[in-house]
């Protein structure tokens, strides 16, 4: 095992490796080479690059954020015989001049629009106005915000990520965030939680996440990785 410092750079030499080949393998293709035969839906998104957007980026970023309007809709796996969630999980990754939040902004006002236009849809017990969408999080606010409604999480800046420890997947906060998470993502068919304070009953609800970041700490990632695959002898 070479040196920490080694080491660490050793990681941070991989992970520009990778970047750089996502980026060139990106840069190599435009939305019209995935839908050819579909003129008027490429050019609604080509029309963005007037804001210096990527429309192949773009449209990445709308279809994740639309399967969160999917309506807790599954898809049949005849294999397993089981229903499978149609939620998406999206970290978009650039550095900071890179125009991340550009891709996002667009997805927010979205919901928002959405949100306003059908605002009788959201007003929980309290006859308050409730959204969907969220920018940080605590395992009790995300349990306490499930119960009321699926979720999508996003934000310009990758602080959600910081909150669910995501760059710290061997931390307690990780240990106790992680598996809501996993079982958001996964589509939470019955949850039920009892503490002092309240009752949670979550039931049929789902996580979508679309987070920008530059990617900085995604070494630390590679390094835990390594050590988990390490430690199971595969």
């Amino acid at each position: 095992m070479p040196k920490r410092t080694d080491w660490i750079k050793e990681l941070n030499e991989l992970d520009c490796l990778n970047v750089e080949f996502c980026e060139t393998l990106t840069a190599s293709y435009n939305l019209s080479d995935f839908f050819p035969d579909q003129p008027y839906l490429v050019k609604i998104f080509e029309n963005y690059r007037s804001k210096k957007l990527n429309d192949l980026t773009l449209f990445w970023c709308v279809l994740i954020s639309f399967m969160h309007w999917s309506s807790e809709t599954k898809l049949y796996e005849k294999d397993k015989m089981e229903y499978i969630n149609l939620k998406l999980y999206g970290i978009l990754r650039g550095n900071s001049v890179s125009h991340k939040s550009g891709y996002i902004k667009p997805v927010r006002e979205a919901f928002d629009f959405v949100e306003r236009y059908y605002r009788e849809q959201f007003i929980d017990n309290n006859n308050k106005f409730s959204t969907t969408c969220m920018e940080s999080l605590t395992t009790a606010k995300l349990i306490s915000e499930l119960e009321m409604s699926s979720k999508f999480i996003s934000s310009d800046e990758d602080r959600p990520l910081t909150d669910f420890a995501f760059f710290e997947p061997n931390s307690i906060k990780a240990k106790e965030i992680h598996p809501n998470l996993i079982c958001g993502f996964n589509g939470v068919y019955k949850l039920q939680r009892s503490t002092v304070r309240q009752n949670n009953n979550i039931h049929d609800r789902s996580l979508t996440v679309l987070i920008p970041t530059t990617g900085d700490r995604w070494p630390q990632l590679l390094e835990h990785f390594y050590d988990a695959h390490q430690t199971n002898g595969k």
